[in-house]
């Protein structure tokens, strides 16, 4: 994973049963990080990457204060066309493996 990941990860842990975890939830709204977050879940950034980054998004929204400001940056509608994506993805490979494997018994 790359420094970008480690960052992510390391503010995913703080933000999360954590003895500063709520102040943790706050400064990264604060901070500016939630417009910075939203766009790490569009490309170039990879399923590592975007697993991270919305394993902290669900840390910050257990702070009230951040589903407006969540909200407002797209994140929903975002993290929904991720998964939506995941599942296109997951249905391909699946239809994939089946193809091959029928291919391949015959």
């Amino acid at each position: 994973m790359n420094l970008i990941g480690c960052q992510v990860c390391a503010l995913r842990h703080l933000t999360s049963r954590h003895v500063e975890a709520e102040a943790a939830q706050n400064a990264v709204r604060h901070h500016y990080g939630l417009p910075v977050l939203v766009k790490l879940l569009h490309p170039p950034s990879q399923w590592p990457l975007i697993k991270a980054v919305v394993g902290l998004i669900r840390n910050l929204a257990l702070c009230p204060a951040n589903h407006a400001p969540l909200r407002e940056h797209g994140a929903i509608p975002r993290i929904v066309q991720l998964l939506l994506r995941a599942h296109q993805d997951t249905v391909q490979t699946v239809s994939y493996f089946h193809s091959t494997v029928i291919v391949h018994q015959y």
